[in-house]
This record gives C-alpha cells, structure tokens and sequence, in this order.
C-alpha cells in the first residue's frame, strides 16, 4: 500500500521544481523521483532539492552523473539533493568532501579534530585539546602513556604465566598435606546422610522444593526461578504483539544511523512509527506493569507460605530460647551457664540441656582462634619436609615468607596463658539456652513471657531465629552506635570507590566516544566494546568487593543481618553506577548527534530545544540512549561477570592453592586447609538479579526494537545464574544454614522501586496519549510522583497484606535435640568459641565440648553430659588425584577436575587420610 505522505512529497517536489525552473529559466528536469519494490522512494534525479521524510528509502541511490547526497543548507531543514564533488561545498559549506564509499558530502574525518579545513580534504586546522596537528592530522599527545600501560600489563600478564608453569613443574613434597586440606575441603560441602554414610547430594536435587541449606537457600532458588520465568514471559509477549501488529515494533530503534541523508530519514520514519505504535506500546506497557505488580505480591505471599512450610523439621533453632539481659560476667567464672539452667528449668519445669553464653571477644578474635585451633593441630597429620632450591629458591624464599605471616605462633599456649584470657572476656547481654524439644522451649517461653530475675536482673525470653551456623560469635559487644558509625564509614568508602571508577576508567573511554569522528556514518569499532565492557564489569566488580567489605566491617550478629546489608549496599551502589553512566551517556549522546546535525522530526536543532523531556524524547537521542541501555546491559551487566567467575574464583584459586600447598612442606594443616577452602556461599544474587530486572524495565523508556532482545537476553542469562549457583551450592561452597527469610524479604522491598520504573514510565509515554497533556517540567515531577507513590503502597502491601495471605499452620514433625545433634555437627555449643574453651578450660569437662570447624568433624567427640551428641561418621571424600586439571580428552570434561563436574569423586576415598 502507498504511504500516506506520498502525495505531499510529491506535490512539494513539484513546488519546489517548478520554482527553481522559473527562477532559473530552465526547463523542468526528465528526471523524476521513483519508488522501489518496497514503495519508498529509493532513486533521487539531478539537479532537484526535496524535504527527507519516512516516504523516502535510507539507502536511496543518486545517479552517476551526480552520485553524492548533500543537505542543501540554503532551504529547509533536511532539503537534500544529489551533486557532484565540486558541489559538497555549494550545498553544504561544513562538508565538502565527497565520500564515493558511503555516496554522500561529508566533513573532514580527522579523529581529535576541532576545526577541519573546508577544502574538501580530510585535514584539520585546528585540533582539540590533548592532540597535536601534524601533517593537517590530529596526534594524541600522550599517546605513549596508553602504549606504557599496556605494555606494562602485557608484562605483568608474562610474569603470572611463568610463575604459573614454575609452579606446576615444581616437585611435590608436601603431599600429605595436600591431602589434608582437600579431604577437608570435600568434608566441608552439603551432604546428607545415608546408609553409607554422609554423602553429597545429587546433581539432580530440585533447590526450588529441597530445603539443603535451610529455607533461606530454598527462598533463593525460587526467586531465579521467577525471574527467568518472568523475563521469558514480558520478552515472548512482546514478540508475539510485534508479530501481531506490526513488525516495525521489533526493529524501532534498532536502525543504524549513517550519512547526514540518512539521518534525516532515519529521524524522520523513527519518530512517524514511534506515535503510530504508541498506544499498542503503552496498553502493553499497564499490562507488564498490572501484571508484574501482582506478581510480585503473589512472589511475596508464595515465598512466605514456602518458609512456614520448609520450617516444619526442626533444626537447632527449634530448641533455643534467646536470653537477653544479662550482666556482663567474665569468662573465668565457673558457674553461669550451670546457674542460668537450673533457674530456667525450676521456673518452668522444663529440663534444659544447656546454655551457650554470647560472649564479647572481638578483641581477642586472634588468641581465641589460636587456642581453639592448638588443639586441632594435634589431631592432624605430620607434614614431611623438603626445601626449594636452584633457580626456583628467590621465588620460593618470598613465598615462605608471605605464608609465614599466616602461621599462628609455634610455641604451645599454656593453661595459664588461657585462664588470663578468659579473665579478659566479658560475657554480652544474650545467652541461648537449649531445651529437649521444640514443644518444651514453646511451653518456657509461654512460662517465662513476662520475663524472669538473674542476678538481680530482669532477663527476657524469645525464640531463636538463627541457627548456630549462621551467627558470627566474634561480633557480640559492639554498639548500636559504633555499627552505624561503621557503616557511615563503609558509605564513604563505596563513594571514594565510585569516584576512582569513574575518574580511572569511566572518563579516559567518555573521552575517547566524544573525540571520535563520526562523519560519514562512521561508528566506534569492536575495541571500544570490548572496552566498555570491561569498565562496566570492572565497575561491578569493585562495587561487589567493596560492599563486601563494609558489610563485614559493620560486626553483624548473623549472617543473614550481614546479607541483606551487603545485597541493599550492592544494589544501591550499583544502581548510583548505572544512573552515571545513564547522565554520562545522555550527555555524551546528545554532543554528538548535536555535532552530527540531527534534528527532530519537524526540523528544530537539538541544541535549541529548551528542555530535558524534550531532548530525552527527541528520536535521535531515544535510539542512542536505547542502544546504549542493551550494549550495558548484554553481555556487559547480565552474562560476563558470571561466566568469568568459575574460572576464577573456583578453578583458578583452587589451582593456585593446591600449587602452592603441595610445594611447601612447612605450611600447617590449619593454613593448608584454608588456603583450599571454597568461599562461602553469599545471597550477592538477589543484587544481582535486581539489577538486572531494573535494567530490562528501563528499556521501556526507548524505542521497542531492543526490548524483546532485552527481555530474552535477561532470561537466558539468570537461568545460566541458576544453573551455575545450583552446581555452586551442591559441589563447591561449604556448607551454612540460612534459617530466616530476612534477605529474601528485603529483595521484596527491592522489588518496588523495580515495579515503580514501570509507572513512572507509563506517565511518560502516556502524556497527550491518555487524557492528559503536562508541560515537561510537570511531567518529570508526575514520573517521579507516580513512582513514589507505587512504592509507597507497594511496601504497605508487603507489610500488611502479604503476612494476612501467607500465613498458613502448618504441622511441625517433633524429634528431640539428640536426634538432630547426632546428625548435625554445628550445635550451640560447638559453634560458640569461648563455650568450648570453658569447657576444658574452666569446667574441665572429659572430653571437652569439641569446636566446629567445617571439614574437621572427624576430631569431633561425643560427651552427652554436656550436650554434644554429634559423632563423625564415614564422609566420601574425592581423592587428590580428582582434584587435578586433566589432559585433553574427547568430551566436555576435558579440563574439569572431576571432583568438581556433574559425577564428583568418581573413585571416592573413604574419610579414612
């Protein structure tokens, strides 16, 4: 079908012909415009002037006798015609150069350029700051510096890879200890037990519906569930609409830009297909909105009933009762624990098994550990000794000496040395007392509800919501007033982070993007990717570590307190990231389309209009803003960082550490097995995958040629998250209980400013479309407001509607403490340092209560008087051997230690090294 426009094109070219022919006394030109096969108009006459709309074909050809487009400046905007050479500078004065690749007048192309010759030349008569003129060239002054760098991390790149092969060819003289530390590795993971003994899960474990690490790590797994499900579900709706209605919808924004001729057209047929498809875009837009709304209180009404229900068996906590009021008691004293009992039981007639106090040791974290672990040490295999030597002794020498400062002291802590320790630590406010069963701790809470006197102080009751693995012992003591100030601190340093990325990294590559030429169409290449995607996963990266840090400097009691810091840290931290980049790429867009002579759909220059929604609206800046938005998004912000960090921090620490262990004979068990050790599982994915959500709802601002793109890319990509972290939690991470929603719920509160995007976005695109029509000031004010006030109502139906929907009884399976501490090696007692110092120490208990540290359960002993139940049993552990990088081999697993692929430990060893 003919395009609506055609007839006024055609009837305006015939004005503007007739009136040159008249004025010029000629007669009217043979040639005449003619359409393609795709009805625009694709080939241009000689000697004719016409106003570019979207009638018109972008690569429309001129013919050879006058092959260039030129803009003619002399009438109105976006007039163009077809010219010689010597023509570019009649039409155009700014570009006289006549470019027979890209068939169209230019301007000079010199990158650095700030004021090109006009002869019709690429030379420059004057270039921008930090380049030099040279031969009418533009030279970067200190370009040698960026030569320098580079060479300088070409060399250090050399180093690390021949200490790599000096390292693997070194001669193993430490393999006893190597054993060790791998045995202990192995031991640390999840594991259920069997008739054969403690096993690793199947691969083939469903995380969604299997409670391995508690109902936190359950939460965890089915929130990148729903989001893989909801990405999938915005992404193929909005394929299946464009296919609908108009495949246009697929492709808007997606469009290349190019010559000063194909710019015009391009803005021109952008802006026309971008107000016809708008209703159809905004009635899709409320309906992800009304959906995802909903859906996020349903997520939020499903997780909570998913808790309530993986809660049912009872854990550690189900036998705790929280104390809190105690005086502050030091840890030489004999008989706290024994008195705190007995006056829990004869007011409430419950038997306790015992009271694990809360001490305040941060002070002392060394000693206490260098204590705890002298008595480890006894238990574990005697190293063989070897020395370095030849060429490889400088390098092996500086080794020793950094893991040296590792080492503890070699002299034996005495009894002494001890008790004065323990006079120095004071007991904090709280104590956990453990009760038989879970329905004797509920009847000494309803017993004890009103509180009860210790010590001439008036003690409270509460049930534990934590269990032992998931509390730092270390961090009792610290104020509610010196946690804040550490996080004040923590706030600055994420700030000073943000700052050295953009001045370090973001600004040079900002620099680069505006100094580049873009005449003729030309674009930045693949290096400027590559590029910008490594700042962008550099950035997150920095970020990560960062809020990591000051989420362990605060001294949270529990790990799940420590988690939902560090997740709303990281979120908040990197969202600042991307609203910089977000400016920074506004402005650097809209400098260079201003540069590049763009104009909006009726002709007006960028740079005259007056404000933001304006500009932000304006097609040409809408497609670059929107192009920009995917490139960060894909691969850069979704897909990167995860597939790097397996081979780095998983295989790659691993290697390096098994190198260095098994070739230095005097390292200790205690530094072998943590050199070994996997890091922790942390919740950094619900940041993550907020962000990542954030992101996709932002291209509903732009153009919708990339939202589908977007939409699926998010999709694939946390379901490679999902598949990663459950082989993560399954065959690396040692293993932790996560016994509470917390994290969970404040990725719910996150979820609303996600859902708030989505509003404030539909009053943008709804303005003069749906029954309003605000200036641009109100109108940003109305995005804000309407994204405020979806919060706003979003967290109060978090808070009140989702606990009246998801709370449900459910039946609780009653065993008794013994049942769980004989399976379970992390008790109160044995997670709490100083309980287990005063247990031999003070108490002189034989044996003592035995200390917990992941992978060395086998040293554990049983005394049942004192409440430690927990006996080792028989742990498959994977042999040195599976630990090892194999040659290559037909198959996948070529380069895979085979304790860490789909089938671990395929010759498993017993616990028995």
């Amino acid at each position: 079908c003919r395009s609506p426009n055609a007839g006024q094109v055609l009837m305006q070219v015939a004005v503007m012909n007739l009136s040159r022919a008249i004025q010029e006394g000629k007669p009217h030109p043979e040639d005449r415009l003619r359409r393609g096969e795709n009805d625009l108009v694709s080939f241009l006459p000689c000697g004719q002037s016409f106003v570019l709309n979207e009638s018109f074909d972008m690569n429309a050809q001129c013919p050879p006798s006058c092959p260039y487009h030129a803009l003619d400046q002399r009438g109105l905007p976006c007039t163009a015609t077809c010219a010689t050479s010597s023509q570019c500078r009649v039409f155009n004065p700014d570009a006289p150069v006549a470019d027979i690749v890209t068939g169209s007048c230019r301007g000079a192309l010199v990158d650095g350029c700030y004021r090109p010759k006009l002869d019709g030349t690429d030379t420059c008569a004057e270039c921008a700051s930090w380049f030099q003129l040279t031969d009418g060239k533009c030279r970067a002054r200190y370009l040698w510096v960026a030569y320098l760098v580079l060479g300088l991390l070409c060399c250090l790149v050399l180093l690390l890879l021949a200490y790599l092969v000096e390292l693997h060819w070194r001669p193993v003289t430490n393999l006893c200890g190597l054993e060790h530390a791998l045995a202990a590795r192995s031991r640390s993971k999840y594991r259920v037990s069997s008739e054969l003994g403690r096993e690793l899960w199947p691969l083939t474990t469903n995380l969604c519906r299997t409670s391995v690490g508690g109902p936190g790590l359950l939460l965890h797994f089915n929130f990148l569930a729903v989001v893989v499900i909801w990405a999938a579900a915005v992404g193929l709706g909005w394929l299946v609409l464009g296919y609908a209605v108009d495949t246009e919808l697929l492709i808007l924004g997606r469009k290349q830009y190019g010559t000063a001729y194909r710019n015009c057209v391009l803005v021109a047929w952008g802006y026309t297909t971008q107000q016809r498809l708008l209703q159809i875009k905004i009635l899709y837009l409320a309906l992800v909105y009304v959906v995802t709304f909903i859906g996020c209180i349903w997520h939020g009404v499903r997780q909570l009933r998913l808790f309530q229900a993986s809660d049912v068996q009872d854990t550690m906590k189900a036998f705790a009762a929280l104390v809190k009021g105690l005086p502050s008691i030091a840890a030489s004293e004999d008989k706290l624990e024994k008195d705190l009992a007995e006056t829990v039981s004869s007011l409430t007639g419950e038997p306790v098994v015992g009271v694990s106090v809360c001490w305040s040791f941060s002070g002392y974290k060394e000693q206490v550990s260098e204590v705890l672990h002298q008595n480890l040490d006894r238990e574990q295999p005697h190293l063989q000794s070897s020395e370095a030597g030849g060429l490889r002794q400088s390098v092996f020498s500086a080794e020793t000496l950094v893991l040296a400062k590792f080492e503890g002291p070699q002299d034996r802590i005495e009894k002494e040395a001890v008790q004065e320790l323990l006079k120095n630590v004071r007991s904090s406010s709280e104590a956990y007392v453990v009760f038989e069963s879970r329905l004797a701790r509920d009847k000494a809470l309803l017993a004890l509800a009103q509180g009860f006197s210790f010590r001439g102080n008036k003690l409270s009751l509460a049930a534990a919501r934590h269990e032992p693995r998931g509390i730092y012992w270390h961090n009792y003591g610290g104020t509610r007033s010196s946690k804040m100030w550490k996080l004040l601190k923590g706030l600055a340093c994420i700030g000073a982070g943000l700052a050295i990325w953009v001045g370090v990294f973001y600004v040079p590559y900002a620099w680069s993007i505006l100094t580049f030429n873009y005449e003729g169409g030309r674009q930045p290449g693949i290096i400027y990717s590559l590029s910008f995607s490594i700042i962008v996963v550099i950035g997150n990266v920095s970020m990560y570590q960062i809020c990591a840090a000051v989420s362990d400097n605060v001294g949270f009691k529990y790990k799940e307190t420590r988690e939902a810091c560090y997740m709303v840290l990281y979120f908040v931290s990197v969202c600042l990231n991307i609203v910089l980049d977000l400016v920074m790429t506004y402005y650097m867009s809209f400098a260079i389309m201003v540069h590049l002579g763009f104009r909006t759909h009726d002709g007006i220059p960028l740079s005259k209009l007056p404000f933001f929604v304006q500009r932000f609206e304006a097609y040409a800046i809408q497609r670059a803003m929107g192009q920009n938005l995917y490139e960060y998004a894909f691969p850069s912000t979704f897909l990167l960082p995860f597939l790097g960090e397996p081979a780095l921090a998983i295989f790659g620490l691993l290697r390096l550490g098994m190198l260095v262990v098994r070739s230095h004979p005097e390292v200790s068990p205690r530094v072998a097995t943590a050199l070994l050790a996997a890091n922790d599982f942390e919740f950094g994915r619900y940041a993550d995958s907020l962000l990542n959500v954030a992101l996709a709802v932002m291209m509903f601002f732009f153009p919708g040629g990339y939202t589908h793109w977007i939409f699926f890319m998010l999709a694939i990509s946390q379901a490679y998250i999902y598949i990663y972290d459950h082989w993560r939690v399954l065959r690396v991470v040692p293993a932790a209980t996560f016994a509470s929603m917390q994290v969970d719920w404040w990725s719910q509160v996150l979820l609303a400013p996600c859902c708030a995007l989505l509003s404030a976005c539909l009053v943008m695109k709804g303005n003069c479309q749906l029954g309003y029509c605000l200036e641009p000031p109100r109108l940003l004010l109305a995005c804000l407001a309407a994204g405020l006030l979806h919060c706003v109502f979003h967290l109060l139906l978090l808070h009140y509607l989702v606990p009246a929907l998801g709370t449900t009884p459910v039946n609780s399976r009653p065993v008794s403490y013994e049942q769980v501490a004989t399976t379970e090696p992390c008790s109160w007692f044995s997670a709490n340092p100083i309980h287990c110092i005063r247990s031999k120490y003070v108490y002189g208990h034989t044996p003592p209560s035995s200390f917990f540290v992941p992978g060395q359960e086998s040293v554990m002993e049983v005394n049942k008087a004192i409440g430690c139940f927990f006996a080792a049993r028989d742990a498959k552990v994977e042999e040195v051997s599976d630990f090892e990088i194999r040659l290559p081999k037909p198959g996948w697993r070529f380069a895979l230690p085979s304790a860490l692929t789909w089938k671990a430990g395929g010759e498993e060893a017993s616990e028995g090294s």
